[in-house]
């Protein structure tokens, strides 16, 4: 075949399709509404209403005006569906009319390459197309003729031939503008440039010979409807096991995740080993954007880590790895623009690090109250408490009740007394009035810790309070 450099029986197939058009006996396309309010407005307005028993992907029709009548088209058709991708900035579909002759071409795609569709339904409006008369038509009726027509099967891409229902245009009253008006300026799109985005990756400690987790976080003060990240870690100590989709996207969502684990290459610089490659579109035909002004977790990046002594290894976006066959660059797209942090100020990568030990240390956990180090606070401390207090050699040291040097006060006491009184069901109390109350309608703790708990606090109260560390 000339100028592909390969056979032309490569481009053979059993079938060449395309045969008859596909009949649908629902299929119908009309002039719902069209109407001119005249004077010195040259404007009219036209709606096109569309039928179906099968999915459509557009339609292509013409219509035609008495002469004299149709002058120019003053804006773009506008899509009254709600079927159609809503984003202007996806250019994902087609929509176009034009006037030559007094005629009225127009032509709608709901989309291109994606899955937007107009759904089998009965007769709805579609578009609708602002039109510029000519000056001197006089009020009246003109008839609205549908020449040619098809609708387009979504599945097939087959032509359906609709049944035309022709209208009539109504003029209210004479048309004395000599121009036709301007569209409207479109509005105004956000500016990309003035946007914020961070790529960030957290920071983690784990241990060495162990699995951890690095999350990946987006935020933005714009619409991020997707993003590729090209992230290095050093092979030697790590080796990735998962790449997780945190965020929900949409369901007809686009995502690509490569890794390499390789250790080949000496040292651990650069994307040729050591890589992970992530590309989402968070939706195709509905576009999906994160909540701006939040840290959005999108990837959790799971590592198992070597067997290795103490040390910090960086985990950087560093472009250049391969998914698919392709180099893949650090990108977000905002408000429907792809932007790297060359083209947009304020776009920040923020790599992580894995703080590896290679054995985590013990936590001591403190309980105030926890006497006897049982890691609760019940009556059993405050028999404790009782027991070293009578003992002569302090060997069951209040440790958990007041730190080593702090001197014994009423408030430890207070803690004790509340603590084991909450045990036996006596209400709790504050201050000395625990030690002051003799009437007694529910159980109390034995007389024995009651006697001690008063001496000690007549101790305190003659200001002999021992300071000494509590300490064995």
């Amino acid at each position: 075949m000339v100028g592909t450099g390969r056979p032309a029986d490569e481009f053979l197939c059993d079938s060449y399709g395309g045969g008859a058009p596909l009949l649908d006996p629902d299929a119908r396309i009309a002039v719902a509404n069209a109407v001119a309010l005249g004077n010195d407005s040259s404007a009219a307005s036209l709606i096109i209403s569309v039928a179906s028993s099968t999915t459509v992907a557009g339609f292509l029709a013409t219509f035609r005006f008495p002469q004299g009548v149709l002058r120019d088209v003053v804006t773009a058709p506008v899509d009254l569906s709600g079927f159609r991708d809503p984003n202007p900035d996806s250019r994902f579909y087609v929509s176009v009319a034009s006037a030559t002759a007094d005629r009225l071409t127009v032509a709608f795609l709901t989309t291109i390459p994606g899955t937007s569709n107009l759904p089998a339904s009965a007769e709805r409006p579609v578009l609708e197309i602002t039109l510029c008369l000519a000056q001197g038509v006089g009020a009246g009726e003109y008839p609205i003729e549908i020449e040619t027509a098809e609708l387009i099967d979504f599945d097939s891409a087959r032509s359906i031939p609709p049944e035309m229902g022709h209208g009539t245009l109504v003029v209210e009253s004479d048309v004395t503008a000599a121009e036709c008006p301007e569209a409207p300026e479109p509005p105004d799109a956000p500016d990309p440039s003035d946007a914020e985005v961070i790529f960030r990756l957290a920071d983690v400690t784990t241990a060495s010979n162990a699995q951890t987790t690095v999350p990946f976080f987006i935020r933005s003060d714009a619409a991020v409807g997707g993003y590729s990240a090209s992230i290095d870690f050093d092979e030697t100590l790590l080796s990735v096991v998962a790449v997780d989709s945190i965020f929900s996207s949409g369901s007809d969502a686009f995502r690509v995740v490569e890794w390499n684990n390789s250790d080949e290459s000496a040292g651990s610089g650069g994307v040729d080993e050591g890589f992970i490659a992530a590309v989402e579109i968070f939706g195709l035909s509905s576009p999906v954007a994160l909540p701006t002004n939040q840290d959005i977790r999108v990837l959790d990046l799971v590592f198992d880590v070597q067997d290795v002594e103490d040390q910090v290894t960086t985990i950087a976006f560093l472009d250049g790895a391969i998914a698919e066959g392709q180099a893949v660059r650090n990108v977000s797209n905002v408000d429907g623009a792809q932007h790297t942090p060359d083209t947009l100020d304020a776009f920040f990568l923020v790599d992580g690090t894995i703080q590896i030990l290679a054995a985590l240390p013990e936590v001591t956990v403190f309980v105030r109250g926890d006497s006897n180090n049982d890691m609760s606070v019940n009556l059993s401390d405050a028999a404790n408490f009782s027991r070293w207090e009578g003992s002569k050699s302090r060997r069951a040291p209040l440790s958990s009740t007041r730190w080593p040097g702090e001197p014994l006060s009423a408030q430890h006491l207070d803690a004790i007394s509340r603590r084991s009184r909450s045990i036996t069901g006596v209400p709790a109390c504050r201050g000395t009035s625990c030690l002051s109350r003799r009437e007694r309608s529910r159980p109390r703790p034995t007389p024995r810790l009651i006697r001690d708990l008063r001496r000690e606090l007549r101790t305190h109260r003659r200001g002999r309070l021992r300071g000494a560390s509590c300490s064995p």
